[in-house]
């Protein structure tokens, strides 16, 4: 998932999501391109596996 929109900038709710992927098992992964930066970033308050830029 993203956490900012690149073409509208939209923040998504990126704890929320993470939450339900690991309901299912899954890792939760956050691409950070566009908002590198200009927002704080918590991974570990986010509860993703691991975050790129």
């Amino acid at each position: 998932m993203v956490d900012e929109g690149t073409s509208t900038g939209v923040l998504n709710p990126v704890q929320a999501l993470a939450a339900i992927a690991r309901e299912d098992r899954a890792l939760p992964l956050a691409g950070r391109v566009t908002s590198f930066g200009r927002h704080v970033v918590d991974v570990e308050g986010w509860g993703v596996d691991a975050c790129c830029r």
